[in-house]
């Protein structure tokens, strides 16, 4: 939130990640922890309303 407030009113999105992984999407963890994937569409993307 702190970074995206440097540019002006933050935004968030949740990521259906679950729904992508029922959709055949592949994730990878990093070395450090971080999950990743090659794309996300915008169909797998809602508003964060928190």
């Amino acid at each position: 939130m702190k970074v995206g407030q440097r540019h002006g009113k933050a935004f968030v999105f949740k990521v259906l990640a679950k729904q992508m992984y029922n959709d055949d999407f592949r994730f990878f963890i990093s070395d450090n922890g971080v999950w990743l994937t090659d794309d996300v569409p915008v169909k797998y993307l809602k508003q964060n309303d928190e």
